[in-house]
């Protein structure tokens, strides 16, 4: 029995190494109590993105219509979804079309989106032709917070309500605070509304800094990387984006990690609110 002594130990001290190097490899970190859970799904799923709140609720950001929506669909029932909360940060035709399938499949509690100014009659009646039943709205301009769970708040950075029009310089902007962790959803903020965002003064950190589909044509600007200073950069894209915008966004010019949708994959970001995991499903080379 002394003569396996030496053995067992080695062999344990090789399987903690093991476990070490597989951590450092794979940039895992403790994730510890409760979770908030971002999932950035790919094309296959509209790049819609999800969130699961610590008390299991679902949030949909951003739904597509035709093939996106019904995998979507098809994805929040095997998870046994009920009564979703969905997020559009810039109300169209297709996002309707997207929200009126939810609706139907899995049912809608709530759609948060940004204040329309006077565009929100044209938001009525893309709701009538798309026949969705009555749902809860919550309008958000810059300045306005939501509690989406204990701990779990959506800071809308934008659009200023003043000028609140719809457009993508009316896109909601938001920020989902987990602890000390917060996801800086940038949406389709052009020129104009990220000016306005930068000059206003709020504090703009963020731990995860999410560049929209517009992105592959401008993405985000210097200015504005300088203030939400990120650890972690998604770009949620169906294409490639233009190799000035994956520049500007690279590693090597933001510090951040960089990650893309249309060439890793779903991408599933976990908090505790103290440190981020991320995870990648894989996808084209």
């Amino acid at each position: 029995m002394k003569r396996l002594v030496p053995i067992i130990v080695i062999a344990v001290l090789a399987a903690g190494a093991a476990h070490y190097a597989y951590v450092r490899l794979h940039g895992k970190r403790g994730i510890e109590g409760p979770v908030l859970t971002a999932r950035f799904l790919d094309a296959d799923f509209g790049n819609a993105v999800t969130l699961r709140t610590p008390d299991a609720k679902i949030i949909v950001i951003d739904p597509a219509s035709g093939r996106g929506v019904t995998a979507l669909v098809d994805l929040l029932r095997q998870e046994h979804a009920r009564d979703i909360t969905v997020v559009l940060t810039n109300p169209s035709t297709d996002r309707v079309r997207a929200l009126a399938k939810l609706q139907e499949a899995v049912g809608v509690s709530r759609v948060i989106r940004p204040e329309l100014g006077t565009a929100t009659e044209v938001w009525k009646q893309m709701l009538a032709r798309r026949r969705c039943g009555p749902i809860a709205e919550t309008a958000l301009a810059g300045g306005d917070t939501l509690k989406l769970a204990p701990r779990i708040a959506l800071e809308a950075l934008g659009p200023v309500r003043e000028k609140a029009h719809g457009g993508p310089d009316g896109s909601l902007v938001f920020r989902v605070r987990f602890g000390a962790k917060s996801i800086f959803f940038a949406s389709q903020m052009a020129t104009a509304g990220e000016a306005d965002l930068i000059s206003s003064g709020r504090n703009l950190t963020g731990s995860v800094l999410v560049v929209g589909d517009r992105g592959r044509y401008r993405g985000v600007s210097l200015e504005l990387l300088s203030v939400v200073r990120p650890e972690i950069i998604v770009i949620s894209s169906s294409a490639r984006p233009a190799a000035s915008v994956l520049t500007r966004l690279g590693p090597h010019n933001t510090g951040a990690a960089l990650y893309r949708t249309y060439k890793d994959g779903i991408i599933e970001i976990d908090t505790d609110g103290r440190s981020i995991q991320v995870e990648t499903g894989g996808g084209a080379p």
